[in-house]
């Protein structure tokens, strides 16, 4: 698999960044009361605002009351695993408030500095706690995983630190944050560093410790849906397959996929990780793989791509390809193909460029120009142009990763 490693040339420059930058950039931040951007978050409108009596080091969150009970519904209803986890390590229980400030429990999370997840687990963090990070899967995304992680990672705190104030600023910002203030103060004394903390942390740190003190009941009447997923098999492939080449073959609904498998960062089944699948498409995959990859290969090295002015195309020849064949497989006639390549005989040779031109060549005037807005790869295009297959989409536009305005070429209806 394709990991990602630290350049030893920059690591230095790197280090420096994650460890003493990345206070500095959570700071910049739109919301100066938690560390995710609270706009992210859709408050259901049947959420109850209840009052929270807090103190006055803390009325700056009188405004987020409902976002709040918003976040502690979910933590209890969703999320409780995570605090059977922190007791049953006994880790102090304070700890299980940071996937709360640090995401507002958001599984697709993406903060400064590539802290992901819902536990906003830094990339150099996730390495060390030996988790998968590479161009296909980011195992700070699968909550369990993640918390298993993070776990560890407090566990490491604790012992370094012994003060579980120091262990969670540790977490949310840097060791060497930490490190920096206590060597610039001479004490370890949290109450005698306090002035040297930023007012942001602190605060941030001195609401969770409110909430765990303050904690309430559970919350009857969840208006949370219990998990009615039919059951999913895991599966692993010899391959890299790619959701598009899927989609070429069967109709399947990749969305499912993705949130079965949050640790997929790309449209990708990567090769030799195991991924959730129902039966149904595990085993049409495994069925038609061949087929599937086969596109692929064709797909990824644009052999569907015509040329729009005149039809013409390129073909060349390898071992084994025959005239009669090529003509089938471009739809032409023999003849035609020996006069455009000017052919005495039907022989052809390895390595040979045959000029193709379609009989079939596109009419400009049946095209449409797709400006390309979220979609980030050619199976979400379907979803609006549903009478299309993938090959329709590679024909007239080079098979890449989309992005915004970008402009495909579509055919109509």
């Amino acid at each position: 698999m394709d990991f990602i490693k630290p350049n030893k040339k920059g690591g230095w420059y790197f280090i420096f960044l994650v460890n003493f930058l990345i206070p500095i950039s959570i700071l910049s931040q739109k919301s100066e009361n938690f560390l995710f951007n609270t706009s992210e978050i859709n408050i259901p409108t049947t959420q109850t605002n209840t009052p929270l009596n807090l103190p006055k080091n803390l009325k700056s969150y009188n405004s987020c009351t409902n976002l709040l009970n918003y976040l502690l519904k979910i933590k209890d209803e969703r999320f409780d695993f995570i605090d059977s986890s922190i007791l049953a390590n006994k880790l102090p229980v304070i700890f299980e408030y940071l996937p709360l400030i640090s995401s507002g429990y958001q599984i697709n999370h993406e903060g400064a500095y590539s802290k992901k997840g819902v536990w906003g687990l830094a990339y150099l963090t996730a390495l060390r706690s030996e988790l998968v990070v590479n161009n296909y899967v980011d195992e700070r995304f699968d909550i369990k995983l993640a918390t298993k992680a993070s776990i560890i990672y407090l566990q490491n705190l604790m012992k370094q630190y012994k003060d579980e104030n120091w262990a969670m600023l540790a977490f949310i910002t840097s060791p060497n944050y930490v490190s920096n203030i206590i060597k610039n103060k001479g004490s370890q004394k949290w109450e005698d560093c306090k002035k040297n903390i930023n007012p942001r942390f602190l605060k941030i740190i001195e609401l969770a410790a409110w909430l765990e003190k303050n904690k309430k009941q559970e919350i009857k009447n969840s208006i949370f849906k219990k998990n009615t997923v039919s059951k999913l098999n895991l599966y692993t492939f010899k391959e890299n397959i790619y959701f598009d080449a899927i989609a070429q073959h069967k109709k399947i609904d990749f969305t499912k996929i993705i949130n079965s498998n949050p640790v997929l960062i790309n449209s990708v089944l990567p090769k030799n990780y195991p991924v959730y699948l129902k039966r149904s498409t595990g085993n049409y995959i495994i069925k038609k793989i061949d087929e599937i990859l086969n596109f692929q290969d064709s797909m990824l090295n644009d052999l569907y791509l015509d040329n729009l002015v005149s039809g013409q195309k390129k073909h060349l020849v390898i071992q084994g390809d025959v005239l009669g064949q090529i003509a089938i497989d471009y739809d032409v006639s023999i003849s035609q193909i020996m006069s455009w390549n000017n052919l005495k005989n039907t022989i052809i040779y390895q390595g040979q460029k045959l000029l193709i031109f379609s009989n079939s060549s596109p009419n400009l005037e049946n095209l449409l120009n797709h400006r390309i807005s979220n979609e980030k790869y050619f199976w979400q295009i379907l979803n609006k142009y549903p009478y299309l297959k993938i090959k329709d989409i590679c024909k007239y536009n080079s098979y890449q990763n989309l992005k915004p305005n970008q402009k495909l070429k579509i055919i109509k209806k």
